[in-house]
């Protein structure tokens, strides 16, 4: 009988945590994993002013990570913290949509936050293996400005061009696979989305540039979930807005202080100084790729 009375007891939880199996598991009613990834030296966390950063997709979606935060997470190439060569790409995400097929391929990516187009179209040079790629400028009202990456896109909406104002929930594109000016290349096997945000970043290095420089950025709580790892699953939370039905111009963060630097094009920064035999290391590795 007290064995019966025991399991009675933790029905309840255990009710709870089977609920959030496959759901945002890092949440604190079923987990020990309930609180934010612990900070690499030298990276910085997602401003708390602000409402929580949410995933670029539209609310409802499962949406699952392929790979996760630094090397040796799915992907070599989510690596780099404060280099000032290179996208500081530690606290990249590799996104797809999961229990669909071929991750998405074609859905929709959407902005998790106002900001401005910096850069809109296929990245070349050392950046070409982001294939069609959009970076987006945020003023996040902390002193600081920001720039979210999102990458091989299978298409890029129209409205997305280079200095307009995006509002949060408004389309980008759709999920993809390219890379170095094609659909699909060799690099990668499967669709995704490449998304990371730097803050103080750069614009700018070889062929259409990139944002690099800077410091990573830890993009937690994302839709909620912390202590985020590879294959966990959640839920998007993030309003898609119909820009053909509403006023999709974002607030101008320039408007009442066009001289804050948080304008485009962003305030021009010295480039890095690199010896005549490490210039072409340095370009290989601007974003690692």
């Amino acid at each position: 009988m007290k064995v019966v009375g025991i399991w009675l007891a933790l029905l309840p939880w255990l009710g709870l945590c089977f609920a959030c199996q496959g759901q945002v598991s890092k949440q604190s009613v079923c987990g020990s994993r309930a609180k934010l990834t612990a900070l690499e030296p030298g990276a910085v966390l997602f401003p708390s002013n602000i409402e929580p950063l949410g995933l670029p997709f539209p609310t409802g979606y499962k949406i699952q990570i392929r790979s996760g935060y630094g090397p040796n997470a799915g992907s070599q190439l989510h690596t780099g913290i404060d280099l000032t060569y290179k996208g500081n790409d530690y606290y990249a995400l590799d996104l797809q949509y999961a229990n669909e097929s071929n991750g998405g391929l074609g859905k929709p990516v959407i902005a998790p936050l106002d900001g401005i187009v910096a850069l809109s179209g296929w990245a070349t040079g050392g950046w070409s293996n982001f294939g069609r790629r959009v970076v987006l400028r945020h003023n996040l009202e902390d002193g600081h400005y920001y720039h979210s990456l999102y990458a091989h896109l299978k298409s890029i909406d129209d409205k997305i061009t280079v200095g307009a104002t995006v509002k949060k929930g408004q389309l980008l594109g759709e999920l993809g696979q390219s890379c170095q000016n094609q659909d699909a290349c060799s690099s990668f096997d499967w669709p995704h989305l490449h998304f990371s945000i730097h803050q103080d970043s750069n614009i700018g290095g070889t062929g259409t540039g990139s944002s690099y420089a800077g410091l990573a950025v830890l993009p937690e709580p994302l839709d909620k979930a912390e202590d985020l790892e590879r294959w966990d699953t959640l839920f998007s939370q993030t309003e898609a807005v119909d820009c053909a039905r509403e006023d999709c111009i974002a607030p101008d963060p320039c408007a009442d202080n066009p001289d804050a630097g948080l304008c485009l094009p962003a305030p021009p920064k010295p480039a890095p100084i690199v010896d005549q035999d490490s210039t072409a290391e340095a370009e290989a590795n601007e974003e690692c790729l």
